[in-house]
């Protein structure tokens, strides 16, 4: 080795592991007097990333890199500094060429910092350790630790790889996929039967005559009672009726009566006070209803609610292997639930849980910094369900409006920017936090404050002990602010989505895998958003894109066109579609519930609120909203508007429950509602805008089909062959009463649903006729 270090790398340092391990091979040198600066510019960088493409296209093998690449992957990965979003997309497509992933990471998120106070501080994590899916397979257990930068600015990072054989053993799990294999039932039936054996021999040796060992209890304690009486200095007999009090108490409910009882006589020397604190109390009626005894259909209908893709409990069984095999082991499951309901006692067995952690942030460093979760029993979670479905009815009757039923872990306190407020919220805070011993965390709370002047803000601060946060915050997943989002605030809406693909692209899937990934995964992170907030076009246009990507290409980001016209892509399966929804008509139909609830008059908080600050007296189907109104109000206001193409306000207000599905089929099936006559009128072809079949009003969607008194008689020609009623005149209400309401067959709604459409087809050339010929045909040369 010295040779080594003389001859090739004269002036360098180097370290081995020799003094740890005998004969070490591990040698690792570096020249002092030198060193190599990252990329900076980005047209070397795009350099770099087209080498680091074709090195990870041509390798078969295991590998991984870390260091300083100068670079972002994701939006939120800096904080005091803007991000480019070219780098980003640049960067994510190499890793995504590759089939790089981040290895598992513990320590600091933030890699570098430029080592500045205040404002002028920027975080960033741009020191990375990835890896592809075979290195992942033979060190599943890496992990990457970011340790304290000190006085540098970058943070160092140790990797350790852990061997496969240090694993603990994992507990059992059963699977859904079981319940495939050949002789799976008869498995289970002839394990089950050799668990009965069992048990009906510990039943002879030890649990034999439970009654007639509790009654010979019994006698037993009465004789030693009466030869005490006899003989009250007697020692060894007070010995006797104490032993003899023991094995009665030890008996099977007798210790639960002893309970029973002592817990009565406190209830009633307690018993006024209680019932003048309670302020709320049901009737007799919903009394007998929730004391009405558990049934077995009842059992079955909680066993069968429950989720099968629900973590187990410490048994490892899922609900899946209970639905899948109710025939076999339904009855003892009710057997049991019965019990439990019967007698009050809970087993241990049942009772028991497994502890797991799920990280609250990406990089934890503490216990503190995890989330603890209690995967229960599914006989445990059968009984609660039946306990909540029974509390469900008589829960409205006994919690206010502004309040829940459990205190939550994350709540948002509001009151007026005034210190007397604020002092008085405080307070109360801190009584609360006395009474039921809940502590506030000084790490996860903040102080949020709008139109208040600084000094009041800075009293609020010293007086609350929390930090002073700034808008936008994020709560349960989504920003909050006092203004209308922008592009940027709903960017953690796409990073989410491309975070999933990225775990998805390394994978070969087929386009089916990838519709049904679309449809489950991302799409329900779309509609979250969307039921809370309108979202700008910009934030619609690249959630789409990012569909059309990972459909035909895999990756979250392609500016290849589709194979297919995406408007195609989103219809119907049955219309040769796949069924994949259009994220713009999505949001204006999950936004309409609120349309809704106001004309439906819920007797909600936030409707009352609505009515008292907005609409008032006047009537909310024909309000217009004022032009100093709210962003949020006046945009729901113009949803109504849209939705007006789709209902009329009886149809509207007699909905018994708004569906965002079937909303959105009839929002995407009218998307073009504008007035044709005016697009016509602007293009000078016409010079205005009636409608040329009547003459009578402006040509709207709505009018031409079928308000106009010409399309209402070509209308009126076919209903009494299609048996049509003649109240559903309006386009959208005809086509969603054939759809949902009527009782016809399938063929038969096929049929109408085809005469409709001949319908609209030739009253929209008689439509163009008239605008491009100036002749109008009579109706029933339409028809």
């Amino acid at each position: 080795m010295g040779a080594l270090y003389v001859n090739m790398f004269n002036g360098w340092c180097f370290t081995t592991n020799s003094s740890k391990c005998k004969g070490g091979r591990i040698v690792l040198p570096w020249n002092p007097n030198a060193f190599t600066l990252s990329v900076l510019k980005s047209k070397e960088r795009e350099d770099l990333w087209s080498d680091l493409s074709g090195f990870g296209l041509g390798m078969h093998k295991p590998w991984q890199f870390l260091g300083d690449l100068n670079c972002a992957l994701n939006i939120d990965e800096r904080v005091g500094a803007p991000v480019r979003h070219q780098s980003v997309v640049d960067f994510r497509n190499c890793v995504d060429i590759c089939g790089l992933e981040d290895v598992k990471a513990a320590g600091h998120f933030y890699t570098w910092s430029n080592k500045q106070a205040g404002d002028d501080g920027v975080f960033s994590k741009i020191n990375k350790v990835m890896a592809n899916d075979l290195w992942f397979q033979n060190y599943p257990n890496a992990e990457a630790g970011f340790l304290s930068e000190g006085e540098y600015d970058h943070c160092p990072i140790v990797l350790a790889v852990y061997p496969c054989d240090n694993i603990a053993k994992k507990p059992f799990r059963y699977f859904a996929m079981w319940k495939h294999a050949e002789g799976y039932t008869d498995l289970v039936v002839q394990k089950l039967k050799r668990m009965e054996g069992v048990f009906r021999e510990l039943n002879k040796t030890g649990f034999n005559d439970i009654h007639g060992a509790d009654i010979k209890a019994k006698h037993d304690l009465e004789l030693c009672k009466k030869d005490l009486h006899l003989a009250p200095g007697a020692s060894e007999l007070a010995d006797s009726e104490v032993e003899a009090a023991k094995r009665k108490q030890k008996k099977p409910g007798q210790r639960m009566g002893m309970r029973t009882a002592l817990s009565f006589t406190k209830a009633l020397e307690l018993g006024s006070f209680i019932t003048q604190c309670m302020l709320s109390m049901i009737c007799m009626l919903q009394k007998d209803q929730l004391l009405v005894p558990v049934t077995s259909e009842e059992i079955r209908h909680a066993m069968f609610s429950i989720n099968g893709d629900k973590a187990p409990g410490p048994d490892g069984f899922g609900s899946h292997f209970f639905k899948e095999n109710w025939i076999i082991v339904g009855e003892d499951v009710t057997k049991a639930v019965l019990e439990i309901f019967h007698t009050g006692k809970l087993l241990k067995e049942i009772n028991s849980t497994t502890i797991t952690l799920i990280p609250k942030t990406k990089c934890p460093k503490s216990v503190t910094e995890f989330r603890p979760i209690s995967c229960c029993n599914v006989i445990y979670k059968c009984i609660t369900k039946i306990l909540c479905e029974r509390m469900k009815c008589v829960l409205p009757m006994l919690i206010a409006e502004n309040q829940g039923a459990c205190v939550h872990d994350d709540l948002i306190l509001c009151c007026k920017g005034e210190f007397n407020s604020i002092h008085m919220l405080l307070q109360g805070f801190k009584l609360f936090s006395d009474t039921s011993g809940l502590k506030d965390n000084i790490q996860k709370s903040a102080v949020y404050c709008a139109g208040i002047k600084p000094e009041v803000v800075q009293q609020v601060v010293d007086l609350s002990g929390f930090a002073l946060g700034s808008f936008p915050f994020r709560y349960l997943g989504v920003p909050i602010y006092f203004k209308r989002i922008t592009n940027v605030d709903c960017e953690g809406l796409v990073d989410k989505m491309m975070a999933r693909i990225k775990t998805w692209s390394s994978r070969n899937l087929s386009f089916a895998g990838r519709v049904i990934l679309i449809n489950a995964v991302l799409l329900s992170i779309h509609s979250y958003w969307a039921q809370v907030f309108i979202l700008p076009k910009h934030v619609l246009k690249n959630v789409e894109a990012t569909y059309r990507a990972f459909l035909w290409q895999g990756t979250y980001f392609c500016t290849k066109p589709g194979y297919v016209a995406w408007d195609r892509v989103c219809r119907p399966k049955k219309e040769g579609g796949l069924g994949i929804r259009q994220v713009q008509a999505w949001n204006i139909a999950a936004l309409g519930k609120y349309v809704w609830a106001i004309a439906r008059k819920q007797d909600t908080m936030w409707v009352r609120w609505v009515n008292a600050i907005y609409i008032k007296t006047a009537g909310w189907w024909d309000y217009q909203p004022k032009a100093d109104s709210g962003w949020y109000w006046r945009k729901i206001c113009s949803m109504k508007e849209q939705l007006k193409v789709l209902f009329n306000e009886a149809e509207l207000a007699q909905m018994p429950k708004y569906s965002i599905q079937k909303s959105d089929l009839l929002v995407d099936g009218a998307r073009e509602t504008a007035n044709k006559r005016k697009t016509t009128q602007d293009g000078g072809v016409s010079n205005t805008t009636k409608c040329m079949l009547c003459e009578a009003k402006d040509e709207t969607h709505p009018h031409l089909f079928f308000d106009c008194e010409y399309s209402r008689r070509c209308l009126q020609g076919i209903e009494e062959w299609l048996d049509i009623p003649t109240s559903k005149v309006h386009y959208m209400g005809l086509l969603r009463w054939v759809k949902w309401k009527s009782k016809c067959s399938n063929f038969q709604k096929t049929a109408i649903h085809t005469a409709v459409n001949a319908i609209v087809y030739t009253l929209w050339r008689a439509r163009n006729d008239a605008l491009w010929n100036q002749k109008v045909p009579t109706p029933s040369a339409t028809i």
